[in-house]
């Protein structure tokens, strides 16, 4: 399986992974294209865009349909290219995206492909266990927002600490890597601060 995004969004690898025991490779789809990827009919490439409109990965999914690929898309907007373009796929309903970070539309993506990994394990018995956590997390998921939002006064105090520094690095391992690459993209879309995403392994 394949996923094709704007940026180096790694989050949908080791899931997929995990649970469906397939191996996913992740590509920046403007790096894919200047590459001319090897594709094959038996691929299943899924192209992960909030405008369904990226002009890169637009182009990529053109490509991957040549080579006779299934292509699956995971939108935010209905009735974009990708949205029309690809075999299926998932409308996130996040609602509009107003400022620079797609906050929303991300969140929504990254349910919708734990979704898709949930489904492609649930004939496995060994990984029951695991999607039972999983969903009893995703549950969970509305009081754990409104845990973080009650921090609020907390994160402006650290944002006073560190708004002056110039370079901001988030580090993680594991599944937290994705987190720390996206958290310091919104830093550089919404401050202007040069913040870089560290796998701390």
């Amino acid at each position: 399986m394949l996923a094709v995004q704007a940026t180096t969004r790694r989050w949908p690898r080791a899931l997929v992974e995990e649970l469906g025991e397939v191996p996913v490779t992740i590509e920046l789809a403007s790096d894919f294209l200047d590459r001319r990827t090897p594709i094959f009919r038996d691929d299943i490439c899924v192209f992960i865009s909030q405008s369904g409109e990226t002009a890169d990965t637009v182009l990529a999914l053109n490509y991957c349909l040549s080579k006779g690929a299934f292509c699956l898309g995971v939108t935010n907007t209905v009735g974009s290219a990708i949205a029309r373009t690809t075999h299926c796929g998932v409308h996130v309903n996040a609602g509009a995206e107003i400022g620079v970070a797609s906050t929303k539309a991300y969140t929504s993506q990254i349910i919708v492909i734990t979704l898709l990994a949930i489904k492609l394990g649930e004939d496995r018995v060994s990984k029951q266990a695991r999607i039972t956590a999983i969903i009893d997390g995703l549950k969970t998921l509305p009081e754990r927002v409104q845990q973080v939002l009650a921090l609020e006064p907390k994160i402006k105090q650290i944002a006073q600490e560190i708004y002056q520094h110039k370079s901001l690095l988030v580090m993680g391992r594991g599944f937290q890597y994705a987190t720390c690459l996206e958290g310091a993209l919104k830093i550089k879309e919404i401050c202007y601060m040069h913040s870089e995403g560290v796998l701390a392994g």
